[in-house]
């Protein structure tokens, strides 16, 4: 049998120190904080997931997982709208530069519980892609992620063939520490307008989408392992009714700074990720999100 090659060797050490660090010898050591969040979806009042790891995808190539705090199901819906679950908080004592990270989803309990009561399990089918965070862990230094997992692209309604909803996790990874926020109303007389509500009841299926870059024509969400669409929307936020406002609303609790396209949608409960949908959109704008800063943008 041949023994390891030298880069394995290094490989394991170097992974065995970051995940092996004892709290009290990295005191004056960096540290990785690490929270999920999510972007809910119509018709679930519970979607329930594990998550046992979380993967790094470092500047090799290589990937290191690193086992979370909590590996118990928790309901992703208690963590929207700037509230997070922390999953990871861990000491380092070396260098590392990442590109990437993700989650790792279980599905041994998950399931989509829905407004009319069903209980429906979820099948995860992938690990999904690295969501692209270039970040590096350094001595002395906390290092500080939020992955919101956009549950609109990511669930497949498998209700009516297959008894599930399959899973392909689409997430964004997020700098904590600079993050911005993205808010807004949205006008009742849109969504009480014939073309926007239709016979469903007030706000079902009205969704904000963001698209990276200014100017971005809006489409749906399409990836069916083959087919990608141009310019995609990169997260999702449902509008809601605020009772202590009185107006509806939409809320990205963390966006990256940067010049963005946002755009409202009366049909979002029509998504299907597998599928180009060709969804309307009612209008969008452009918007710009400066660090730690909230911006406003509403749509009248």
């Amino acid at each position: 049998m041949p023994l390891p090659s030298p880069y394995m060797l290094r490989r394991h050490a170097s992974v065995a120190t970051l995940l092996l660090c004892p709290a009290l010898l990295c005191a004056c050591d960096g540290s990785l904080v690490v929270d999920i969040t999510d972007a809910p979806i119509d018709d679930a009042e519970r979607v329930v997931l594990e998550v046992p790891a979380i993967e790094l995808l470092d500047s090799d190539g290589a990937t290191v997982t690193v086992d979370t705090d909590n590996a118990d199901s928790f309901d992703l819906l208690d963590y929207q709208d700037g509230n997070t679950l922390r999953l990871v908080s861990e000491n380092f004592d070396e260098s590392t530069r990442f590109l990437g990270i993700r989650p790792r989803f279980d599905d041994g309990d998950a399931y989509v519980r829905t407004s009319s009561g069903g209980h429906v399990p979820i099948e995860i089918i992938g690990k999904g892609d690295f969501a692209t965070l270039t970040f590096t862990l350094e001595s002395e230094q906390s290092t500080a992620i939020v992955i919101d997992l956009d549950l609109r692209f990511s669930l497949i309604d498998r209700v009516d063939d297959l008894g599930v909803y399959e899973m392909l996790p689409v997430v964004r990874a997020i700098d904590a520490d600079t993050a911005g926020r993205l808010a807004g109303s949205v006008d009742i007389a849109i969504l009480t307008d014939d073309s926007c509500r239709g016979d469903r009841s007030t706000g079902d299926g009205v969704a904000v989408y963001l698209y990276d870059g200014s100017d971005v024509t809006p489409v749906d969400y399409v990836n069916d392992g083959s087919v990608v669409a141009s310019d995609p929307p990169i997260a999702s936020a449902g509008v809601r009714y605020d009772g202590d406002s009185g107006t509806w609303g939409y809320r990205f609790g963390y966006v990256t700074p940067g010049d963005y396209t946002v755009a409202l949608t009366c049909e979002a409960d029509d998504e299907n990720p597998l599928s180009d949908d060709d969804l309307d959109f009612w209008s969008s704008a452009n918007a710009t999100v400066t660090e730690a800063g909230t911006t406003t943008l509403n749509f009248e």
